[in-house]
C-alpha cells in the first residue's frame, strides 16, 4: 500500500512541476496570440522617466530620439477590459524590437511588468515579468507571456510599465509598439 501512496505522490509532483514549467513559458509570436482583452499603444501611456529622450514611432510605439541614451519609463494604466471576462485573462503581450545584446553585453534592453494594485492602499503585486536582457531579436515581435495570476478588477486596479534602456555609445535602439492583456490557451 505505501509504494501505491508513494507512486500516487510522485505522479501528482510530476505534473505539478510539468504544468508548472509549461505555464512559465514566454511564447514569441508575430502578435497576441489568442483574445485581446486591453491593448495600448506606447505614445498613450504616462511617462514616468526619461520623457526628453523618447520619440514616437509611425506607428504609435517608443523608441529613443537618434543621439539619446539612458532610460525610459512608460506606465500604462489598465482602465477597461474588453471582449473577454477579466477573470479569463492570463497572459500579457510585448510587441518589440531590440537586437541590444553585443557580444554578451545588454546596450539596449526592453523590459516590462504587470502589476495588480489593490484598491484600499495595499502594497502592488507583481503578476507578470518580460526582459530581453542576454537575447536578440533582429525583428519585431510580440512576446506572449504568463501571469502567475487572472485579473480581479473589483479587488485591483492593473498597470503595465515598460522600460527602455539605451547604454552611451550604443549603435542599438529599441523600440516598443504595443502592450496587451489577452486570454491565451498555454
Amino acid at each position: 500500500m505505501k509504494a501505491y501512496v508513494s507512486m500516487f505522490a510522485l505522479t501528482v509532483a510530476m505534473i505539478v512541476a510539468t504544468t508548472t514549467q509549461t505555464r512559465a513559458q514566454v511564447i514569441f509570436a508575430p502578435g497576441p496570440i489568442w483574445l485581446v482583452a486591453w491593448t495600448t499603444v506606447p505614445v498613450n501611456c504616462t511617462t514616468a522617466q526619461g520623457a526628453g529622450l523618447k520619440a514616437p514611432t509611425a506607428t504609435g510605439g517608443i523608441t529613443f530620439r537618434p543621439a539619446a541614451h539612458g532610460t525610459i519609463v512608460l506606465n500604462c494604466y489598465v482602465t477597461s477590459i474588453m471582449r473577454v471576462d477579466p477573470t479569463f485573462v492570463n497572459a500579457f503581450g510585448l510587441t518589440f524590437l531590440s537586437n541590444g545584446s553585443i557580444g554578451g553585453v545588454d546596450q539596449c534592453l526592453v523590459s516590462a511588468t504587470v502589476e495588480a494594485q489593490p484598491y484600499g492602499g495595499k502594497f502592488p503585486t507583481l503578476i507578470g515579468f518580460f526582459s530581453t536582457a542576454g537575447q536578440n531579436f533582429t525583428t519585431p515581435v510580440t512576446a506572449n507571456v504568463p501571469l502567475t495570476t487572472f485579473l480581479d478588477v473589483d479587488a485591483n486596479l492593473y498597470m503595465v510599465t515598460i522600460a527602455l534602456v539605451r547604454q552611451t555609445g550604443a549603435t542599438c535602439n529599441p523600440v516598443v509598439d504595443a502592450a496587451v492583456l489577452q486570454e491565451e490557451i498555454f
